[in-house]
């Protein structure tokens, strides 16, 4: 007789057990879709750079980083002008080189999943390199001499 009572816990039990596992999954599934959905360039650009004050920013190509352990970089390749160069370059304190490619190599991310289109060699024969470190990441902003096109990449170690 104290069996059936026993019986019928352990099946309640294993009921609201089912019910539980299946709405955290169905919570845990929409946050990881989310974590892996890939960003419009335009929203990766804003969250680096923050929103530009002008039209003159397009985004060309965009690679975001989704998973911290196995993506290392951020890349962004952009149209600009002068105008929105001067309010990202006056948000931090970047350390700036020239690079002519008679004279110096390019530097390029160490990183093994470096997208195709990211081609900083690209801009011309004078690249404007700005560079910020820090502990655990790297950044670097390569711009053409006239301030139109530019490639970006945040490398975290």
């Amino acid at each position: 007789m104290s069996l059936i009572p026993l019986g019928l816990s352990v099946i309640a039990g294993c009921v609201a057990l089912w019910f539980l596992l299946s709405a955290g999954y169905r919570i845990l599934s929409g946050k990881v879709d989310t974590v892996l959905k890939d960003r419009p360039g335009k929203e990766i650009y804003s969250d680096r750079f923050g929103n530009s004050y002008n039209n003159c920013v397009s985004v060309i190509n965009a690679l975001d980083r989704k998973i911290p352990v196995v993506d290392c970089c951020t890349w962004l390749e952009f149209s600009t002008c002068g105008e929105e160069v001067r309010r990202i370059l006056s948000q931090q304190d970047y350390q700036v080189s020239t690079i002519t490619k008679e004279i110096s190599p390019l530097t390029e991310p160490p990183a093994a999943n470096k997208p195709a289109w990211f081609s900083p060699a690209s801009l011309g024969d004078t690249i404007l390199v700005y560079q910020l470190s820090a502990e655990k990441s790297q950044q670097r902003l390569y711009l053409s001499a006239d301030s139109s096109r530019a490639f970006y990449y945040q490398y975290n170690y």
